[in-house]
């Protein structure tokens, strides 16, 4: 992908756009496509028998914003999605797809969100019009914990042809984050694109820091009522606080000495902040000392970061979301 994190050196941010209704689509897609880099259409939250409805708007809807890149997903409840969906369900929605935007302007510009299991089904082998047409995400959701095999997930999810290689798992612990971000730099030693995302509050940091480590893009939520998974930031916010656009490799290793419940995040500080309820204070620490204090699960995070000292960020904050 010509295009991808290791080229721009910026972070990317995909604003979801989850509605009931057909007709609420475009006012959405358009409120979204003025705060995101990607826009992604989840039709899987549409009530019944409105996405046949919204399929037949979505060339018209991709053809009145040019330029703009857009997600397309149909994910079930079991998975985070809005609606119960069985295998065969999706795997016809996908059948069905490229042929409803055959022609139309724009579909070089699209993304397709497949689950996994659905992509390792026997039936896999049918959706060759779907790898033809759209930039592909294979993806892996767990609503309940951060799997303990996550190195395997990868490794299968590897072994698709797919472009963009994506685990969003919730996070029980902040340690948690460790494991599912450390995903992006086996991606990049491999060659492949990456999103990584932790849910819920304790993977709020994910949001911010994901990017700085390789992933593709991170999800802000249009307003908290379009939010799609626990601990997703306004879009806004994520901009407008964490400088979302500007976010960098990270160059040194950091360890969270102190985090208060219930914190906000800040934007980032050239001098020291206020310290309050809820800041989180991040101290410079050298590689050999953060991996004597976490152990060799920070070593993918931190294998390209060397023994940067002399810099530190004095305070930051970050925010709990509330669940989508």
């Amino acid at each position: 992908m010509s295009d991808s994190m290791s080229e721009t050196e910026r972070a990317r941010v995909c604003v979801p756009v989850c509605v009931r209704r057909a007709d609420e689509l475009r006012p959405s897609f358009e409120q979204a496509a003025g705060l995101a880099d990607i826009v992604e259409l989840r039709l899987d939250c549409l009530d019944r028998g409105q996405l046949a409805v919204a399929l037949q708007r979505l060339t018209e809807l991709l053809a009145g914003a040019p330029g703009q890149r857009f997600i397309i997903t149909y994910r079930p409840r079991g998975q985070g999605g809005g609606c119960d969906l069985s295998l065969e369900e999706r795997l016809g929605f996908w059948l069905e797809l490229p042929g409803r935007l055959r022609g139309a302007a724009g579909r070089e510009r699209a993304f397709a969100d497949v689950e996994l299991d659905l992509l390792e089904s026997p039936r896999s082998d049918s959706l060759d019009g779907l790898f033809r047409n759209f930039t592909v995400i294979c993806s892996h959701h767990d609503i309940q914990e951060t799997p303990d095999d996550l190195s395997n997930i990868f490794g299968r999810k590897a072994r698709t042809p797919a472009d963009v290689l994506k685990m969003a798992a919730r996070a029980n612990s902040i340690t948690d984050c460790v494991e599912v971000v450390g995903l992006c730099e086996r991606a990049r030693r491999e060659g492949r694109e990456c999103i990584a995302v932790s849910m819920g509050e304790a993977g709020l940091l994910t949001r911010v820091l994901a990017p700085a480590f390789g992933a593709y893009l991170t999800y802000g939520s249009l307003d908290a009522a379009q939010a799609t998974a626990p601990g997703q930031v306004e879009a806004r916010a994520l901009q407008e606080m964490i400088r979302a656009h500007a976010v960098e490799r990270v160059e040194m290793p950091a360890l969270i000495r102190h985090r208060d419940e219930r914190a906000l995040v800040a934007r980032e500080q050239r001098e020291c902040a206020h310290r309050c309820a809820g800041t989180v204070i991040v101290e410079s620490r050298s590689l050999r000392y953060a991996l004597t204090r976490l152990g060799g699960r920070l070593l993918l995070l931190l294998g390209r970061l060397g023994e940067a000292e002399g810099q530190r960020v004095d305070c930051a904050q970050y925010a709990q979301a509330s669940p989508g």
